[in-house]
C-alpha cells in the first residue's frame, strides 16, 4: 500500500466517508460471494484476499464503525492495524448511516 492509503486509514473519516468506505468494501465482498459458486472464482478470491463473509479495515475505521452500531470495541484494537470486519457488521453499519444521513 502506498504512505498515501496508510495514512487515509488511519485517519478518522466524518459519516459520509466512512459510509463510503464500508459501502466500497461491501460490494467488494458481495462481488466475491458471487465468484465464490464457482471454482475459478474461489480461486479468485484466494489470491486476490477477497472474502465474501468479512472486509479488511483498520483499527481507526473499526473503531468508528462499532460506535454507529453501539458495539463496543475491544481494548486491543490500535488505529494502524488492520482487521476483518463482519459483512453483517458493515451492513448494519452502512443501514445505520443511511438512515442517519437522510434524516
Amino acid at each position: 500500500m502506498s504512505a498515501a492509503s496508510k495514512a487515509a486509514d488511519v485517519i478518522a473519516h466524518d459519516d459520509d466517508g466512512l459510509l463510503q468506505i464500508l459501502h466500497y468494501r461491501k460490494q467488494v465482498a458481495i462481488a466475491a460471494k458471487r465468484r465464490s459458486r464457482w471454482f475459478g472464482g474461489r480461486l479468485y478470491n484466494k489470491m486476490t484476499g477477497e472474502d465474501p463473509d468479512y472486509i479488511p479495515i483498520s483499527g481507526t475505521h473499526l473503531r468508528q464503525t462499532f460506535s454507529i452500531i453501539n458495539f463496543d470495541a475491544p481494548d486491543f484494537i490500535v488505529a494502524s492495524g488492520q482487521y476483518q470486519l463482519r459483512t453483517d457488521f458493515a451492513e448494519e453499519a452502512v443501514d445505520a448511516l443511511q438512515k442517519k444521513r437522510s434524516a
